[in-house]
Order: C-alpha cells, then sequence, then structure tokens
C-alpha cells in the first residue's frame, strides 16, 4: 500500500473515532437532560420543565383535573402521583421518542465497544466484520436519533 493511502485511511479512520464518541456524548446528554421542553419565564402557569424521564411542576393544576391536585417539584414522569396526568405528560409520540431514543443510545453505545475493541486490536485492524459491525451499530444510532428528534 502507498504512504498517502495509509495515511488517507488513518485520517479518515480518527475522525470517524472522534465523531463517533461526540456523538456518543451529546446522545447521553440528550438522554438524561430534563430540559427538553421548558417554559417560558413570565408564564406562571405552573409547568417548569419537561425531560425525556423527568417533570417539574410549580403548583400546577391541571384544568381538567376534577380533583384539582396541585403538583409540585421535580419528578420521575411516570411517578405514581401522575397517573391522572400522564395522557397529558406522555401523549402515545412521546412513548415512541422514549423507545428510539433508547434503542438510538443502546446503538451508539454499543458501536463504541466495537470501536474500542478495533482500537485496542482485539479483533485485529486486518478483519473487515468488526469495521461493518461498528459502521451498521452507528448508522442504527444516527437514524433513531433523528428519527427522535423531529
Amino acid at each position: 500500500m502507498k504512504l498517502g493511502t495509509i495515511r488517507r485511511k488513518h485520517i479518515s479512520f480518527s475522525m470517524a473515532v472522534t465523531f463517533s464518541f461526540l456523538a456518543a456524548i451529546f446522545n447521553i446528554i440528550g438522554f438524561v437532560s430534563p430540559f427538553w421542553i421548558v417554559s417560558k419565564s413570565e408564564s406562571n402557569l405552573g409547568f417548569q420543565r419537561l425531560g425525556l424521564w423527568e417533570v417539574c411542576f410549580d403548583q400546577f393544576i391541571f384544568p381538567e383535573d376534577y380533583v384539582s391536585k396541585a403538583y409540585q417539584g421535580c419528578w420521575y414522569i411516570y411517578y405514581p402521583e401522575y397517573k391522572y396526568i400522564r395522557f397529558w405528560l406522555n401523549p402515545p409520540w412521546f412513548y415512541l421518542v422514549q423507545i428510539l431514543s433508547i434503542i438510538s443510545l443502546i446503538c451508539n453505545l454499543a458501536g463504541l465497544l466495537m470501536i474500542i475493541l478495533v482500537l485496542c486490536e482485539v479483533y485485529g485492524t486486518k478483519e473487515r466484520k468488526p469495521h461493518f459491525v461498528v459502521m451498521g451499530l452507528q448508522s442504527v444510532a444516527l437514524l433513531w436519533t433523528t428519527l427522535s428528534h423531529q
């Protein structure tokens, strides 16, 4: 192999590894972030913010709740106390976003594991199979991330 070809492959592999690690970091940040939807500060309706797994209220009373319970604080989105407003907190499309985010995170982390194994030469860099597995896992992660954040 020519030196120029080897150098180009090394640069492209280094860029792929770097972008894969950055994608994993951003994917994890988005997965755990409680700031997917944030209310405006001037609106004083009691709703503060909603994340993929957490919701925050400040004396929020759901208008259609016949009990007129005031919700306070930040809690897990599937907290039993939210059973009367769960249909409002988690519409069907939100379940899909949660599922796609989980699949994306799993594929991204599995792809990173494969990249680490390739970098440590557990498989050896001469084999093509690990590279295709990494490309496949990262492609699935990209697809699910794109679909879940639309």
